[in-house]
């Protein structure tokens, strides 16, 4: 049996930014992921501005690395198109990226072999069952038997962490269901740094967004509230091609697109409410801890913030030797200190976008008003 220190539990965004920010503790630590390296990952494929700054705060040549390779297309700000066809632009005040996250991922993890070189890397393994010895954990993955004192669940939207270790189960009213495919050829994309969301009538709170790439691709999709899917019956795949024939603006855009690959969904563990995201020796992060943004979706920067503040708390648990689920609460208690308000905000603003006739009127008072439209800019 192979023991470690600390075994983290995915290696995406969340997992390889908590894996950097422990290259230094002097820990024996495991990664684990039960995909090979590069990747494929479903998403929408935007990344907010406070990843980078994540990347800059743990290592400034992380992240100069990162804007010298010049991944994907920036994302400067939002186009929004209302139910009746008005539509508004805002610019960010931290661009973000898009990126493909096959890419982004890849990045990540690559930079792992040369900022952590000790770190044990354990990719193409499934973790079947985790079992809590009162000392930390036992880990059985496709045969493979690890030992653990301390465990970190970025394993994503159906974490078997969150499953086993807190009994997590999926709430219809804070979880998401989405479609993605990659379209080239989209009028209007090709040279755009704006996040383009369409807000349609027959599916609020739900949107169709159209996200740039670079050489003409787009992200394009379309998610709701997984209650309103089922209450509803919504078939995701067969609505994204309806929107598309039936919006008059979309069906003249698409009218020479390719779609490039399939159509694939997604689920989304939506923040807003207070979960537990702690326990005797073990944490959760990212998508595990239910941390995506409700009103647009992206949860990769919030990801990446909490497995940077989880890091610091499992350098204390092992400094003080205090692992029990009394200290580490501190987890809990500073994350959604720093998150909850914003995530409770979002929680809201999705909820109003229920509301039609309230979407046309703030549209029409953005546009007439500038400054309150920055405004509200700010806080998205």
């Amino acid at each position: 049996m192979d023991t470690y220190d600390v075994v983290i539990l995915g290696a995406g965004p969340a997992g390889c930014t908590c894996a950097l920010a422990l290259h230094d503790a002097g820990l024996k630590v495991a990664l684990v992921d039960k995909s090979d390296f590069p990747r494929d990952k479903v998403c929408g494929d935007a990344i907010g501005g406070r990843a980078e700054r994540v990347l800059r705060e743990l290592d400034p040549d992380l992240a100069d690395e990162f804007s010298r390779r010049a991944f994907g297309v920036k994302a400067a700000g939002w186009r929004l198109v209302t139910p009746r066809g008005r539509s508004v632009t805002a610019r960010f005040v931290k661009p973000g990226r898009v990126v493909r996250r096959w890419d982004f991922d890849h990045f990540l993890f690559e930079q792992l072999r040369v900022k952590f070189p000790t770190l044990r890397l354990l990719t193409g393994l499934t973790v079947k069952s985790i079992r809590n010895t009162g000392e930390g954990f036992e880990l059985l993955a496709d045969g493979l038997q690890l030992k653990a004192r301390f465990l970190v669940g970025c394993d994503g939207a159906n974490s078997i962490v969150a499953r086993q270790l807190v009994g997590r189960t999926v709430d219809p009213a804070f979880h998401s269901g989405a479609v993605r495919a990659y379209y080239r050829g989209i009028k209007g994309v090709q040279g755009n740094e704006l996040l383009e969301i369409y807000l349609l009538k027959d599916f609020l709170p739900g949107y169709f967004w159209i996200f740039p790439l670079p050489d003409g691709a787009a992200n394009v999709g379309f998610g709701m509230l997984t209650s309103d899917i089922s209450k509803r019956r919504i078939d995701l795949k067969a609505a994204l091609d309806a929107i598309i024939r039936s919006n008059d603006e979309l069906r003249d855009r698409f009218r020479f697109a390719v779609r490039e690959g399939t159509v694939t969904g997604f689920g989304l563990p939506l923040g807003g409410k207070v979960q537990q995201l702690s326990g005797d020796s073990f944490l959760l992060c990212g998508d595990a801890a239910s941390l995506i943004d409700p009103l647009n979706g992206e949860g990769i920067a919030n990801a990446m913030w909490s497995a940077q503040i989880a890091a610091r708390h499992i350098r204390q648990a092992f400094k003080s030797g205090a692992f029990g689920h009394d200290s580490l609460q501190a987890y809990d208690r500073e994350l959604y200190s720093k998150l909850g308000p914003e995530l409770r905000r979002k929680l809201l603003m999705q909820r109003v976008f229920n509301r039609p006739w309230l979407i046309e009127s703030l549209v029409a008072l953005g546009n007439r008003i500038p400054w309150l439209k920055d405004r509200v800019a700010r806080r998205l």
